[in-house]
């Protein structure tokens, strides 16, 4: 407490006269007209501050603050007392006066100002299950309304942050990491989008940002190395497309295609009829009758494909509705079309699973993450890659990637430009055509549906001109083994059959088909169980050699997975 003054000057001729003289100060009097004795009002008196009177407001000293030490002139003397009084006895000037009476009404909450009471009162009382245990002070004693920060603890990503209280309760926010606003080792992209991660130039970023940054970042092509700047949710939603390197496939597309390959059915990308008027269809299923189009938001809405020549809505429309009018009119039983016009993998699988797709094939076990990878990838390197193993033959690579031998050509030629394998066009040319020749002489044996020996024909293509079936289809046939058919029989290389004949002659039991085997479903659940494969295979139509190689491989037949009963029976005491 400190007033810079010792002494003031007080003006005579108050009321407080009394109480000076009482004190002792002589107060300067006059005798008036009336010869009464009167205090003289023009003169002043020196008097000591601690004689002043408590309610003196008249009499401005100046205020020494005890904080900071600054001068507040001309206060009134009364509001000096009346300062110490209401608060610790301590004298402030205006500003750290506002300091303290703010850390007052901080540190002495009422009740039903608190965080505690608004939050029970307003059905908000999650907000004090997330209150930080390491908070120094309890909920019940801080302000609902204070800007002071305090820790909090996410219950969905399980992530402590900071967050002013005033914030939580008036303004609603919520945990800034699940919603983007802040990274951690929660929600960065090497969490969230690995695959996508891995693609950054500084790989390093991919901690520092979440998959919503509407920042572009340079993204790194794993296959050629180009470099390609972009924001991270486009490469998420719409895959990497390589300017360099890419194979031309929408991400629906790759989608679909990966989506397919899993459920091990045979089918045609891109295909095109003698009917169908030079139009391509995106998916065909042979042994469906099906077809499948991938529509993505050209389909529906403008896209501006139109200002770099492409249709118009009108005119993708007119043209959607005649490829499905000649399709139905050419006996396509199954026409599917699927919404793709958001790139968004949940979107695309929500749309494919409520198809009629679904009731078609089994869907339930097909990986949608690894479909993802694959929009990732590029088919230009598959096809590199075979080509490098030495299968130099554009139409068994193209059967090996359920693509047509032209695109193999355009894949293996963008790919010898980049310097991913040696393809020369000619070369290939003259070459396949030897090796086509090759396979076609190549004695070749025709089974019934049960794999039941039927005939022996010297050559595939004396089998096909016979059958009344394409040559390249009993090719790829007899490549891809019993799992397949073309003509309503299964075919097999001589080579091939003997050695299959070999395998079950020499299987390590003397006899194996009368094993009793065990049918389980694709998620390896117990089907049911039999008392041999032949039996299996007479009730069930399923060729009994494709039993017996499941039974001793991964593979399946039928659409189910095949265990002899003891290899089962060992299977679930090793689950158990």
């Amino acid at each position: 407490m400190a007033i810079l003054e010792k002494e003031v000057w007080v003006k005579c001729g108050l009321p407080t006269d009394k109480y000076y003289k009482e004190k002792g100060y002589k107060i300067p009097c006059y005798i008036n007209e009336k010869g009464k004795l009167k205090a003289d009002k023009s003169k002043r008196i020196l008097v000591k501050i601690e004689d002043i009177p408590d309610g003196s407001s008249s009499i401005k000293v100046t205020k020494i603050c005890d904080i900071c030490g600054h001068h507040s002139k001309n206060i009134a003397y009364s509001m000096v007392l009346r300062g110490r009084c209401n608060t610790d006895g301590k004298d402030r000037c205006f500003k750290c006066g506002v300091h303290y009476r703010a850390f007052i009404k901080k540190e002495y909450v009422k009740y039903d100002k608190s965080l505690e009471f608004y939050s029970i009162k307003n059905n908000i009382e999650y907000l004090l299950d997330e209150f930080s245990t390491k908070n120094k002070k309890h909920p019940k004693e801080i302000a609902y309304s204070t800007k002071d920060e305090y820790l909090w603890v996410c219950p969905s990503c399980n992530s402590e942050y900071p967050m002013p209280i005033d914030r939580r309760t008036i303004g609603g926010s919520n945990c800034p990491f699940c919603v983007g606003a802040r990274v951690n080792h929660t929600n960065c992209l090497w969490t969230t989008h690995p695959e996508v991660a891995k693609l950054l130039k500084n790989q390093n970023r991919g901690y520092e940002i979440t998959h919503g940054i509407g920042t572009k970042e340079i993204f790194v092509c794993q296959q050629c190395e180009y470099e390609k700047i972009s924001v991270p949710n486009n490469i998420i939603k719409q895959g990497f497309s390589c300017p360099r390197c890419s194979d031309g496939l929408s991400y629906p597309e790759k989608i679909m295609f990966n989506a397919l390959e899993q459920t091990e059915i045979p089918f045609k990308f891109q295909e095109s009829f003698k009917w169908s008027k030079r139009k391509r269809y995106d998916f065909y299923i042979p042994s469906l009758n099906c077809i499948i189009e991938t529509h993505g938001e050209q389909h529906v809405k403008e896209t501006g494909f139109t200002k770099m020549g492409g249709r118009t809505l009108y005119e993708e429309q007119e043209n959607d509705k005649l490829k499905e009018k000649l399709a139905l009119e050419n006996g396509i039983k199954h026409y599917i079309v699927i919404d793709c016009q958001i790139s968004d993998l949940y979107f695309i699988k929500e749309n494919i699973m409520n198809s009629e797709l679904s009731e078609l094939i089994n869907l339930k076990s097909i990986d949608w993450e690894k479909c993802q990878k694959f929009t990732l990838s590029t088919m230009i390197k598959d096809a590199c890659n075979l080509w490098n193993e030495g299968i130099e033959n554009t139409k068994v690579i193209g059967d090996n990637l359920n693509l047509s031998s032209k695109t193999i050509r355009i894949y293996l030629k963008k790919g010898a430009e980049i310097g991913w394998c040696d393809y020369n066009a000619k070369k290939a040319l003259i070459n396949s055509a030897k090796q086509n020749g090759e396979l076609s002489r190549k004695r070749t044996i025709q089974l019934s549906m049960n794999g039941d020996f039927i005939r022996e024909w010297d050559s595939a293509t004396e089998a096909a001109e016979q059958i009344g079936v394409a040559l390249h289809s009993v090719s790829r046939v007899c490549r891809k083994g019993l799992k397949y058919s073309v003509g309503g029989y299964k075919w097999l290389y001589e080579e091939d059959y003997n050695k299959l004949k070999e395998n079950i002659k020499n299987s390590d039991l003397p006899n194996a088909r009368c094993r009793r085997i065990v049918q389980l479903k694709l998620d390896n659940c117990f089907y049911k169980e039999w008392n041999s494969i032949k039996e299996a295979s007479n009730k069930l139509s399923i060729v009994a050699s494709s039993i017996f190689r499941s039974c001793n491989t991964n593979y399946t037949a039928g659409g189910f997975k095949w265990m002899y009963k003891e290899d089962y029976e060992k299977y679930i005491s090793k689950a158990n």
